[in-house]
Formats: structure tokens, sequence, C-alpha cells
């Protein structure tokens, strides 16, 4: 999603070419933002908005009902793989920030290594197998954020995972994520839930061996340092579960966490 701030007619947002003498770039927006026209026409035409006052309980309001929406229908309409997907997404915003302007954005994310990485960013869950998004939670700021559910017992990346996938829980999925919510903590939160867990591990590594995936990885357990594509699987149990640690040897280290056989199988 995103902002422009320059008017005009729509279809020129999905002009494939500049206009003969001019300068300015086409938008594309339709191979930029996998959407024909039409159909965002058809969105456009069963949408509608009305100026309000300020909700100051609550100042995300105007666009709750559109998430809340989009997450409801999609829970009610999509069967997702054995596989889900968590990762953040960023809907682009020109705009001013609320902490400068009464009607600016209420709270303004910059993720600089993002295409567009100033905007609203959304935590998100997706059908690892057809990337259907199935579930958005709008990152609304710090205090807000740490009132949401699950955040007091288990933080900031655990709690957006179990929020998003609780939908889930109970059906033996397999939730993939960054290092920006792979953790033990994570792992074992969703176990909890009947879910399984894979996912990179980089800060978040209490109770993580990551310190003997570098030695390892460093030449420093068998006095040879592993070629590029090498792997070390460390695995320990727990009531019967298998848990596992991977090492990659890659340019740089990629250390894994992972629970259960079956993603073992995927993997090879």
């Amino acid at each position: 999603m995103a902002v422009i701030g320059n008017r005009g007619p729509i279809a020129q947002y999905w002009a494939t070419a500049a206009d003969p003498g001019s300068i300015v770039m086409p938008h594309n927006f339709g191979e930029r933002m996998k959407m024909p026209l039409s159909r965002f026409l058809v969105i456009q035409s069963n949408m509608s908005f009305m100026e309000g006052q300020p909700n100051e309980e609550d100042p995300w309001a105007p666009i709750r009902p559109l998430i809340e929406g989009f997450n409801a229908t999609r829970a009610e309409h999509i069967l997702p793989g054995t596989f889900l997907t968590v990762d953040e997404c960023m809907s682009a915003w020109k705009g001013s920030n609320r902490k400068h302007r009464h009607d600016g954005m209420p709270h303004v994310t910059k993720i600089q290594r993002k295409p567009e990485g100033v905007g609203a960013e959304f935590k998100s869950i997706a059908c690892s197998q057809t990337g259907i998004l199935l579930k958005l939670d709008i990152v609304e700021g710090t205090a807000r954020q740490s009132s949401k559910q699950f955040h007091q017992q288990y933080g900031s990346g655990t709690s957006s995972v179990l929020r998003l996938s609780q939908e889930y829980f109970g059906s033996g999925r397999t939730v993939v994520a960054d290092s920006a919510f792979a953790s033990v903590k994570t792992l074992l939160a969703l176990k909890k839930s009947g879910l399984f867990f894979m996912g990179m591990v980089k800060t978040a590594h209490r109770e993580f061996p990551k310190s003997v995936l570098q030695q390892w990885a460093d030449g420093n357990l068998d006095g040879a340092v592993p070629k590029r594509g090498s792997h070390l699987l460390l695995e320990t149990e727990e009531d019967n579960e298998s848990f596992y640690a991977i090492g990659w040897k890659d340019k740089k280290l990629k250390t894994i966490l992972a629970e259960g056989h079956q993603i073992l199988v995927s993997l090879s």
C-alpha cells in the first residue's frame, strides 16, 4: 500500500510508460503492487469513509474496522497450508506525523532497509505455500503495543507471533519467522498452543547454543573450518519432543531453531 501526494486520474498510477516528453517515471502500480486497475476500482467502489472527530482513546479508529474486517474475512474464507510465515508489512505514508500535527499518522515507523521504509507497520502472517496474507496486526507505538494480548507475559516478538497465529492454535501447523520473532521463548509458547516453530536466531539467543555453533563455524570444535554449505545439527529432547539447533556455514553463519522431525523432512 502507498499514499502518493500528487493528484491526477487514478489510471495514471497504473501507467507502464512515461508520457511523451515527461521526465516523471511511471508509477506502474500493476507490477509493483501486483493488483490490476480493474480490481482496485472494484475495491474502491465498495469503500466509503467519512470525516469524524479525533478519537483520543483509539487514534487508529479510522482504519481499525478495515483491518479487523480484513482479518475476519481471511479467517472465514482462507484455509492455509501446513506452513505459516510471520513477518512485517509496510504501508507507505507521505503525510505528517501526529507528533507534529493533530491530523498526522498516530505512529510512524521507519525501517531503512525497506523499499518503502516510512509509514504504518503491520505485523503479518501468511500462508507459506500460496503467499496469501491471513492476518494483520497494527504496530501502534510502544505504549499501545505493551497493552496488547500476550505482551505482558511474553514481550514484543513472541506476543506478536501468538496474536497472529491464534486462529490456528492446536492445528499442528508450523510457524516460520525471521530473527525479529525467533527465540526459544517463541518456540515453547507455540508448542503450548499446539503449533511447531522454525526460525533464524540472531540476537534473541537465550537458551539457544549459538556460541557452540559459532565455535564450530570458526573451526574451534574439531580443529577444521567447515566448508561453505556444511551444517551442524544439535538435538535435545524434553518430554519426548525433539528440539533442534542448526548451524549453516555460509559467508556469514546462519543459526536456525526448529522443533519436530517433520521440519527436518521438509528441509531435506
